[in-house]
């Protein structure tokens, strides 16, 4: 028989495997993270008819003469390039900008998948839509996370209160005043003549410190210059202020005095402990809202002062720029940053890390074994997961509320599908045409 017989037969399989490739392609056109895939053929053994011969003397060297015996299949390749964005607003949607996967748990079974489509179940558990279980690292109770250590599963912990945590940093910030109305101190006649600030350029104000419980205790504050000198008997400049720390109010129990030198460098600490050398200044018997002293003793950091004339302001105006210290929260909302940590917004304004999302690489992704249900597993070409955190090394970013769309080029698909389908019709006019060939042959003995 011909051998082209075979030749064909078996380039009519290759290019049937083309169709089933292209068409599987084309089929998840739309499959969130979905990567294409394609067909690369060889050819397969060639009988050689005569053999090559090296020159010999007056003759000259010779050629192989091989006749070809068909095609096949050498591979089917995956596409890893990214495919496209395409935004929905849920938190727990989410791609992967770059390279890597996800890590899922399923029922044991580690898998991993370009697959972002992920929801919170009953339990608060993130799992794929078909319930495997995100892996990452959970953060401990101060929003701590370890990302070193072995993933295990994700959950949103949508029952968690922040406990109340107790002031114990205030940094004070502003501008004092060195320029102030006098008045006359001395007796009259006396000579020299002394004076005094007037009462105008006292500041006072009153702000909040947190307790353990998360209640709120008055802070009053008064800062008032306690000498001045003067040349004209009107205004004068100002050589040393105090600041008075009260709890509760004006005529409170005083637990931080501390005094500042003309340059508004502080000088000294009357009451509570005084650094001076970094100028601040911990009080002394603060007490909660139930009775109960601070512990620790907050700590108040004068060291951003300023001194300021009165051509830029009228009075001094110092305020609290920060201090630490909250109430009790409960979580509203969550969502991702591009590292994978997940940030849980809290009711009392705070911000805390829940846990981090693990992102794998592997050192040939193209070794990966699809599973189904856009899932990979590794496989011994593949390598070992290179578990690690989104944005570090060659782990890509995330990005929260959205997906991944298909990479799939449908112009090439149909390209595809052309080039198969007239292989296919080629290979088969080999056939038919061997066949008139045998024909032929047979009608000989007519």
């Amino acid at each position: 028989m011909l051998r082209s017989l075979y030749t064909g037969i078996s380039g009519m399989r290759s290019m049937q495997t083309m169709m089933d490739v292209t068409g599987n392609n084309i089929a998840n056109v739309n499959t969130t993270g979905f990567k294409a895939s394609n067909t690369i053929f060889e050819d397969t053994l060639s009988q050689s008819l005569g053999n090559a011969a090296a020159a010999q003397g007056a003759k000259g060297g010779q050629n192989p003469a091989q006749v070809g015996l068909g095609v096949r299949v050498s591979g089917i390749t995956t596409n890893f390039t990214q495919g496209a964005t395409q935004t929905t607003g849920r938190n727990s949607d989410m791609l992967i900008d770059g390279d890597g996967f996800f890590v899922l748990n399923n029922n044991g079974a580690m898998q991993y998948t370009r697959n972002g489509a992920f929801n919170v179940d009953g339990t608060g558990t993130l799992v794929s839509l078909g319930g495997a279980k995100v892996q990452g690292w959970m953060a401990d109770a101060k929003g701590v996370t370890n990302s070193s250590g072995t993933p295990g599963n994700i959950s949103i912990p949508t029952t968690q209160i922040i406990p109340a945590s107790a002031t114990t940093k205030v940094t004070m910030s502003g501008r004092l005043d060195n320029t102030v109305d006098v008045v006359q101190t001395s007796a009259a006649g006396v000579t020299p003549v002394t004076y005094g600030p007037t009462a105008a350029s006292t500041q006072s104000f009153s702000y909040q410190l947190t307790d353990k419980n998360g209640v709120n205790v008055p802070l009053y504050v008064e800062i008032k210059p306690t000498s001045v000198t003067s040349t004209d008997g009107k205004t004068g400049l100002v050589t040393a202020w105090s600041v008075t720390m009260r709890k509760d109010s004006a005529t409170g129990t005083v637990v931080g005095d501390v005094t500042f030198n003309g340059a508004g460098v502080m000088a000294a600490g009357t009451t509570g402990t005084a650094d001076v050398a970094n100028e601040k200044l911990t009080l002394a018997a603060f007490d909660g809202a139930d009775g109960t002293a601070f512990a620790p003793q907050p700590t108040l950091d004068f060291s951003k002062l300023t001194v300021a004339n009165r051509a830029d302001i009228s009075i001094s105006d110092v305020t609290v720029s920060a201090q630490d210290g909250y109430a009790a929260g409960s979580l509203t909302s969550w969502k991702v940053g591009p590292d994978g940590a997940i940030v849980g917004s809290f009711d009392n304004g705070r911000s805390q890390e829940l846990g981090r999302i693990a992102v794998a690489t592997f050192d040939n992704p193209a070794g990966l074994d699809k599973q189904g249900g856009s899932t990979y597993q590794a496989t011994s070409n593949s390598g070992l997961p290179n578990v690690g955190v989104a944005g570090d090394g060659a782990h890509g970013s995330l990005v929260s509320g959205a997906l991944e769309m298909s990479n799939v080029d449908l112009a090439q698909e149909f390209t595809n599908l052309i080039v198969s389908q007239r292989g296919f019709q080629a290979n088969s006019r080999v056939i038919t045409t061997s066949d008139s060939m045998l024909e032929e042959l047979v009608n000989l003995k007519r």
